[in-house]
């Protein structure tokens, strides 16, 4: 379930560029899936991008080098066994029940194609983007010409169950499964001729570097290989203790494989002596890929995922800013496991003069930028560190600090009956505040220019027992902002003008700040109306008390803050509660 190559017109190609070298001691790391279906098959389109497919319609992308996989929607729950991709748009996946998936938009979306058969399709290889083959179960091997519109069954001259396929030029292929099958083809799978690979123990995957030199995964320690184009194969023992299931190799003489419990080893002479390589998983792998970059994944049962992170140094993705103000903005990214340090790069949007700071953590996924300019617009970029090793530089990240900040929050206090307090929060380069004020009702909005020699203005010539909405923005002279948005509305209500002395009247609310019940304390010798307000002056609640202390049920509104108010036949006061959770 392997491929070196994609295209056989890309062949000689892939040869001349593909001289990476895989670590004889390759160092692993566990990542979590979000799955726990078995993961039968991985294919690294690049060195942060891949996908892997599984059981019950399972296919998982990273876009990060694996440290981080998102699920991707099809329509079927069939087990997916295969996945293999042609370009960065193309590719396709063998399924249970003779279904194959395409996708042509890099994985966004896969179709579904049927080829007639109702066998389970357990392998497949494109030589390009039309010409692919599918093996199976009961000898069954599937050829399209046609990118998957139409399937041509093939007599394979076998009925075990086939494993494995791969092609080493448009005409040339190799198939092996279960008790030793073997099959070649020269013509382009019109005849297939049954032969010996050396031995007669299930035979798991096959893959070739070139056209004369491959490899066979099988158990029992032992590894097939072959440097005559399959005319001989050669059997070569482990001496680890264990046998494969699947094998990548880069060149000749440098490969991996991995097999059951957790098994994993390297190679660095072409199979002639093995290294293991600890996974830190107990659990099957079934499938091992790697990119040219030597970033390599290998996929097993449950859900398990495990990455190289000796080769893999993975381009930071997930960049955003937070918390921006007038002169400093948080900068967040996602963590790349690999990383042992971070270089984040800066500059004014423009400006041809740039910072460079290094985060000595690569745990750290924060970094807070001060001493910005306001109403400026700002670029940067960051790269992962990996030892001796650095991830290309990510894409250009833009944003804009404010230029001028909105005065919240807003409150007021000290209301009498004809007047109140109105506080917010000073702007450092407001010139003055624009304050905007009604009350409830069609009476029109009043306008108030005011300094910044305060932050408050005390109002006066109000009407009593009236509620009252204001809000407020500062008006700047900073380039690219000449006014701030506006503050979020606050209520109030004036006193009632009453013929008892209200002063000498308290009502309480508690718990405040609330959760799910806040009680109203009022006094037993009168019928009182609770009303329970939103900022903006909306009534949520209203209902009648007529007890010492009454109860509501706050439990349905979304946490803020509210105006509660008590009205009796004389008089209207309001408290001010939080609703917390």
């Amino acid at each position: 379930m392997k491929f070196l190559f994609t295209s056989y017109s890309k062949f000689l190609a892939v040869l001349i560029t593909v001289f990476f070298t895989i670590p004889s001691e390759a160092q692993w790391v566990s990542v979590s899936s979000g799955t726990t279906q078995d993961l039968n098959s991985v294919y690294m389109i690049s060195n942060t991008k891949a996908f892997v497919v599984g059981n019950s319609g399972t296919i998982l992308v990273t876009n990060d080098g694996g440290s981080n996989w998102a699920t991707v929607p099809i329509a079927t729950i069939e087990d997916i066994n295969a996945i293999q991709f042609i370009d960065a748009n193309v590719g396709y996946a063998a399924v249970d029940n003779g279904i194959v998936l395409k996708t042509i938009d890099g994985g966004a979306t896969w179709s579904i194609q049927f080829t007639g058969s109702s066998n389970s399709m357990r392998d497949l290889f494109f030589v390009n983007a039309s010409v692919g083959y599918f093996t199976g179960e009961n000898g069954e091997i599937l050829k399209t010409t046609d990118g998957g519109l139409t399937f041509t069954s093939q007599v394979s001259n076998t009925t075990e169950r086939m494993e494995s396929i791969f092609f080493t030029s448009m005409t040339v292929g190799y198939a092996v499964g279960r008790n030793g099958a073997y099959v070649t083809t020269t013509d382009g799978g019109v005849n297939w001729i049954s032969g010996s690979a050396g031995t007669t123990t299930d035979l798991k995957d096959v893959f070739f570097v070139d056209a004369t030199t491959g490899f066979i995964a099988r158990q029992n320690n032992f590894v097939q290989k072959t440097i005559d184009g399959g005319t001989t194969w050669l059997s070569i023992p482990t001496n680890i203790g264990n046998g494969f299931d699947a094998l990548y190799f880069s060149d000749a003489n440098n490969g991996r494989g991995i097999g059951n419990s957790g098994f994993a080893a390297s190679t660095a002479n072409g199979a002639t002596s093995w290294v293991v390589d600890p996974t830190g998983v107990a659990v099957n792998l079934n499938d091992i890929h790697c990119a040219a970059t030597t970033a390599c994944i290998a996929v097993g049962d449950a859900g398990t995922i495990v990455t190289d992170v000796i080769a893999g140094c993975s381009t930071p993705t997930g960049l955003a800013e937070n918390n921006i103000t007038g002169n400093s903005a948080m900068l967040t990214w996602n963590v790349v496991p690999t990383a042992s340090t971070y270089t984040i790069t800066g500059r004014e949007s423009g400006s041809v003069q740039s910072v460079s700071i290094t985060i000595n953590d690569g745990n750290i996924n924060t970094f807070n930028a001060t001493s910005l300019g306001r109403g400026k617009n700002y670029e940067w970029q960051i790269m992962a560190n990996c030892g001796a090793t650095s991830s290309t530089i990510s894409p250009i990240k833009t944003f804009s600090t404010v230029a001028c900040a909105t005065p919240d929050p807003i409150s007021t206090t000290n209301v009498t009956m004809t007047s109140a307090r109105l506080t917010w929060t000073a702007e450092p380069d407001a010139m003055s505040y624009q304050i905007f004020g009604k009350r409830m009702g069609n009476d029109p909005v009043v306008k108030l220019n005011v300094g910044t020699a305060s932050n408050f203005l005390d109002v006066g010539g109000l009407s009593p027992n009236s509620t009252y909405f204001w809000t407020i923005r500062a008006i700047c002279n900073v380039p690219g902002a000449t006014s701030s948005g506006l503050a979020n509305i606050d209520t109030f209500n004036t006193l009632q003008i009453v013929n008892k002395n209200v002063m000498e009247f308290d009502f309480v609310l508690y718990p405040n700040p609330a959760t799910d019940i806040v009680n109203v304390q009022l006094p037993a010798d009168e019928v009182m109306t609770v009303s329970v307000m939103d900022i903006a002056g909306h009534v949520l609640m209203e209902e009648e008390a007529n007890s010492t202390v009454h109860p509501i049920n706050v439990s349905n509104l979304p946490v803020g803050i509210y105006n509660v108010s008590i009205k009796s036949s004389s008089f209207v006061i309001s408290k001010r509660m939080t609703i917390n959770r």
